[in-house]
């Protein structure tokens, strides 16, 4: 079947089912997780895939189907106008369109296990013209199908049809106080990923009608507007609700306070941004393909490619009731700027920190040219951002003195590359999975001791041992692995819930893929097996993206795991170490309930923000050691930074310089001012801000009082 290895969802007849065949071409015929340079050559000279996203060109022909799908309820729940309360709380949940995609000449006994997953969901089911004869045989495997449609009938016409469809299967007997009247099937394709959103919105606050929803739009500058401010309208109603204003108080003061909401109204956010870096394979391509027919192809291929993109993120931002949108592509430029940075850093690092802020200011002012005021402005009111790209965006300085932007808000990426896998994995049945009684974790040293590394290594894993034996909801192992052989067999064994890599990382400059290195063996992509659902790896160089090497964190994506995080430049293994066992018992306390936290993404973005300290006083061993000092009152300056002196004064978005400033109060009233100031005169380099979360870090719940009202006290899935 054309999906990723997942684990199966269980059967929910609240939700539809949409069933779309394809005939497969012959690049879907031998799947693999990786293809040699030459393959790929030769599947972009033979027409099999497209110019320069690799986008199999054999799922071109059902496009139009995936994109009517994307009109159509994603529940039952869809099928009444929803609240701005029920809004508000499905941004919290995962409620996509759940789409199989099915190769006509896909296994039969595979097709009856799909069917009895999800036996009691009504189903409709898109075929191509010319293959609905072949695909008779197969509809009879399937049960409660309510409609199939040709792909030549996908029209404005058959939207209420279909819905009508999904109203009978749900709601036979006609009992549904209010109905939601949808007529209008957005073909703009440039406005498409944003509108469709935006329309979806708009509509549920409408009573459900399409046509009291405005749709004459220039641009996505202006749907972005209409969009956002849906978004903020739905909010203010949402927190007078939950208040039980009274109607007519509320409507005295719903302008002023939707005034006041513009600053604290937050939404889901998905982002498409085209770009690639400059590499030896597409160098080769561009010698070995006609120029004649490179030009043609590109020009057909670019469309067929910004089509997938906007579909993906008109997708996720859909199952996420929040905002979509295309970015303009990225200069080249920002590639080059990375490439160095990735090239060098562990030389600047040491030698020259302020030069390392300023390469990630200028990476900023590029990737910035890629956003309108609109894009920004969501970015700004975002709870998470699904970046659908190939270039870490959060690494970047957007505006002088600020954090970089990933410890600003809350950023996981979806690679492009191949573009067919960025599909696959947005459509694939993945449910949120509630973390109510903590996890498994496995701690796999990798690293010889007796080299260097291994001896840091060791030390660093020595102080977060300290951390992790007094949390009681992780149960950690420790281990360490001279073979992947040995790795693969614990991992089978142990079925562990996280699993972190600390091993030495590299490039393979002949492949061009990442890979770290396990004792005598290396690890690239199958050698450990089934993975667990999340992955981070301790490693140098695992996730550049720089050079357009295959990773080794996109490739445990594709392996199964649902979250990796991985660095993109070299990074310091104590440093990593303690970072790690700071983030798990972040984890920890938020399964507890000790904090305001709910997702993993949550944890990540807070103990890398809050690691700004530990980045400062990395610089020099001087600083170090100033920061354990203890004054008359037996307080270290440690303590006192965050017990008393930091508390409430780190803003959002600035907390590097706000650290600096709390440390300098701190030193000037020690008598330690001109010490500190000399100490931090070459500067220090954010290292937190320079890991990378691939994935469904937002689907993983570590504390909700909801779940909690209907989920039995155990690991479990939830949607």
């Amino acid at each position: 079947m054309y999906a990723r290895k997942t684990n199966t969802m269980t059967s929910n007849p609240q939700i539809p089912i949409y069933l779309v065949f394809f005939r497969p071409g012959t690049s879907s015929n031998h799947y693999t997780l990786t293809v040699g340079a030459n393959r790929q050559i030769a599947s972009y000279l033979n027409g099999e895939v497209t110019l320069d996203y690799g986008f199999d060109r054999a799922l071109a022909s059902i496009f139009p189907a995936l994109w009517f799908i994307l009109h159509l309820p994603r529940s039952r729940f869809d099928l009444q106008p929803l609240q701005s309360s029920g809004l508000k709380k499905g941004q919290r949940l995962h409620l996509p369109h759940h789409v199989l995609l099915i190769p006509i000449s896909v296994d039969r006994d595979l097709l009856a296990g799909l069917n009895n997953a999800h036996r009691g969901s009504p189903k409709i089911v898109f075929v191509p013209d010319q293959l609905l004869v072949d695909a008779r045989d197969i509809l009879s495997l399937f049960s409660d199908v309510v409609h199939v449609t040709r792909l030549s009938e996908v029209g404005k016409q058959q939207l209420p049809y279909h819905w009508a469809d999904l109203y009978n299967a749900f709601d036979p007997k006609g009992s549904l106080p209010a109905k939601v009247v949808v007529t209008r099937l957005i073909e703009n394709s440039l406005l498409g990923p944003s509108l469709l959103p935006a329309q979806f919105v708009g509509r549920n606050m409408n009573e459900g009608i399409d046509e009291r929803v405005p749709s004459e739009f220039q641009s996505q500058e202006k749907v972005l507007e209409y969009a956002l401010q849906c978004q903020k309208v739905a909010s203010l109603i949402a927190k007078l609700e939950a208040e039980r204003t009274p109607r007519e108080v509320a409507e005295r003061v719903f302008l002023e306070k939707l005034t006041e909401e513009h600053s604290l109204f937050r939404c889901p956010v998905a982002i498409g941004i085209r770009g690639l870096p400059r590499d030896a394979f597409r160098s080769e391509l561009q010698q070995r393909l006609d120029p004649s027919i490179r030009e043609s192809r590109q020009i057909e291929d670019r469309k067929l490619e910004e089509s997938v993109l906007g579909l993906v993120v008109a997708h996720r931002a859909l199952a996420r009731g929040g905002v979509g949108l295309i970015a303009k592509q990225l200069n080249q430029e920002a590639f080059e700027y990375l490439a160095n940075l990735e090239a060098t850093w562990s030389n600047a690092a040491a030698s020259n920190p302020r030069e390392v802020w300023h390469i990630l200011t200028r990476i900023g002012e590029l990737v910035k040219e890629s956003f309108e005021r609109g894009a920004l402005e969501a970015i700004h009111h975002a709870t998470s951002v699904t970046a659908f790209c190939e270039f870490p965006i959060g690494i970047g300085i957007l505006r002088q003195g600020d954090d970089p932007l990933g410890l600003t808000v809350p950023i996981h990426y979806r690679p492009l590359i191949p573009l067919t896998h960025t599909l696959q994995f947005e459509l694939a049945p993945v449910a949120t999975r509630y973390l109510k009684r903590g996890f498994k974790l496995l701690i796999a040293e990798c690293t010889s001791s007796d080299s260097l590394l291994g001896k840091l290594s060791r030390i660093g894993w020595d102080s977060g041992r300290k951390v992790l034996t007094d949390i009681t909801n992780i149960e950690y192992k420790l281990e360490e692995f001279s073979q992947p052989e040995a790795l693969r067999a614990e991992l089978a064994r142990g079925k562990y819930d996280a699993l972190v890599i600390s091993a030495h990382g590299g490039l393979d400059p002949d492949s061009g893929r990442t890979c770290f290195a396990c004792g005598d063996g290396f690890v690239v992509e199958e050698e450990l097996g089934n993975l667990p659902p999340i992955i981070c790896l301790s490693a140098c160089q695992v996730s550049p993206r720089g050079t357009g090497s295959v990773n080794v964190s996109d490739l445990f994506l594709r392996r199964g795991a649902y979250v990796v995080i991985g660095p993109t430049v070299p990074i310091n293994v104590r440093h990593n170490s303690m970072l790690m066992a700071r983030f798990f018992a972040n984890l920890a306390a938020t399964i507890d309930g000790d904090t305001d936290m709910r997702t993993l993404e949550d944890v990540w973005l807070h103990t890398t923000a809050t690691n700004a300290i530990n980045d400062i006083l990395s610089a020099n061993e001087s600083l170090q050691e100033w920061a354990i000092t203890r004054d008359d009152r037996g307080r270290s300056v440690l303590e006192e930074f965050m017990m008393s002196s930091s508390v409430k004064r780190l803003r959002r978005g600035r907390i590097y310089a706000d650290t600096e400033d709390v440390l300098l109060e701190i030193a000037r009233e020690r008598g330690m001012e001109h010490d500190f100031r000399a100490w931090t005169a070459k500067g220090y380099v954010p290292e937190s801000a320079m890991y990378l979360v691939m994935g469904w870090p937002d689907l993983f719940v570590l504390h909700d009082a909801d779940f909690d009202e209907t989920v039995a006290t155990k690991p479990s899935v939830v949607g």
